[in-house]
């Protein structure tokens, strides 16, 4: 249910909404604590702004997910839970900008 709230008045965009829904229909937030959802998706919202801009550009264009943006999705899904997850769990800040490059 936490992944579905989005801020008042301001509802994501299509791109964004299918970015979250492919994590959560992949399983790829099952063993995200529940109270780290929102500081997550606020955060992969922006990795995917600033590391994947032509995929969202496109998929919010087209409406469509292909194949190798599926595919593009689910490993940016990944490497960024893997970052995420890697500071918090050693009790230190989630990840900050510039991580990426």
């Amino acid at each position: 249910m936490e992944v579905l709230k989005q801020p008042q008045y301001s509802p994501y965009p299509l791109e964004r909404q299918v970015a979250i829904l492919y994590l959560v229909i992949n399983g790829q937030l099952m063993d995200l604590e529940v109270k780290r959802i929102s500081s997550f998706l606020k955060e992969y919202l922006e990795y995917l702004d600033d590391n994947h801009s032509d995929l969202m550009h496109e998929i919010g264009r087209t409406g469509v997910v292909s194949a190798d943006q599926e595919a593009e999705l689910h490993d940016g899904g990944e490497r960024f839970l893997a970052v995420f997850r890697g500071p918090a769990d050693a009790g230190q800040a989630s990840p900050v900008e510039g991580t990426w490059q």
